[in-house]
């Protein structure tokens, strides 16, 4: 998981069909959509949209008998609040109109009725 506009390092290891590392192996680093940018040592720095991304970050593996990919999901979270906005910024009601219907959350009249203290 990494913030909008955050940045994470991904690493990779290439290993051999009993676990073992495959030491001259050539690993690359390449993004597969737009959820950021990486370079090609794993650096990675993420788009400002936030979401979800499926195989967003690909990995080549690559040694003098074979060549293998993988690839990574990544989750782009929304940054923290900078400010807020509302819409209409302004309104205008006369003295006999309102812009709400007279009812609470179930939709009874709450004519007469006083809030709680």
């Amino acid at each position: 998981m990494v913030q909008a506009d955050g940045e994470v390092t991904f690493t990779a290891s290439a290993l051999d069909g009993w676990g073992d590392a495959v030491d001259d192996a050539i690993i690359g680093f390449d993004r597969a959509s737009d959820a950021g940018r990486i370079d090609p040592k794993g650096h990675f720095v993420a788009a400002v949209l936030a979401g979800v991304v499926r195989g967003a970050v690909k990995v080549v593996a690559s040694s003098s008998d074979a060549s293998i990919a993988a690839a990574s999901d990544v989750n782009v979270t929304h940054g923290a609040i900078d400010h807020v906005l509302i819409e209409p910024s302004a309104t205008e009601l006369r003295a006999t109109k309102t812009s709400a219907s007279p009812r609470g959350p179930l939709m009874h009249s709450t004519t007469g009725s006083r809030a709680p203290e």
